[in-house]
């Protein structure tokens, strides 16, 4: 007779029946009862998967916060694919500032540049980092830059009229407020020149 480790008594095997002389039928029914048990360890150990995915969803969520971006916001945009520069690693990661013209739903964003144009395709939120803070000081810099005509260097903003013949503050920006209003709003004006 040859010698049987203790672990290959519990696993079941033509040569461990011969040894141990267990009856067919004691065989047939502890393998139906192992595996029986296969199929609730399998599900508990789904079970604990399960759980330990949302636990590390939770911790994640808790740390990272979403980009959220809204038309009007100033953005710098990843210079992609990595340009073979001369400056090696001190070549900029990211170029411009940019203004988000549209949000679409999946994360895509319509960018234009500071003078108008648009781009051709949409570029991902993942691409894009905030730039200026979306506050109503940086929306008076915008304005300011869209509309310059409107802000006289050293004169009474409140006589100043822009080219199609109205006061100052008669007609509303991009964002639906007026120059006046983001001047009360602030309390200062943004010379220019």
């Amino acid at each position: 007779m040859e010698a049987v480790l203790p672990v290959e008594v519990q696993i079941p095997s033509l040569r461990v029946l011969m040894d141990v002389k267990l009856q067919e039928a004691e065989w047939v029914r502890t393998r139906y009862e192992e595996l029986s048990l296969i199929e609730e360890k399998r599900l508990a150990a789904i079970c604990h998967g399960r759980l330990y995915q949302q636990k590390m969803k939770r911790a994640f969520d808790q740390k990272v916060r979403p980009r959220v971006y809204h038309a009007g916001d100033m953005v710098l945009k990843r210079i992609l694919p990595p340009q073979n520069d001369r400056r090696g690693k001190w070549t900029p990661n990211y170029e411009g500032s940019f203004m988000v013209k549209k949000v679409f739903s999946g994360g895509a964003l319509l960018l234009t540049t500071m003078d108008g144009e648009d781009f051709p395709s949409p570029v991902n939120a993942d691409a894009a980092k905030e730039g200026l803070k979306r506050t109503t000081a940086s929306r008076m810099i915008v304005c300011a830059l869209v509309k310059a005509s409107w802000i006289i260097p050293g004169g009474d903003q409140s006589e100043s009229s822009c080219s199609e013949g109205r006061k100052h503050g008669e007609s509303e920006d991009i964002w639906g407020v007026t120059e006046l209003e983001l001047d009360e709003i602030t309390g200062f004006t943004l010379p220019l020149g």
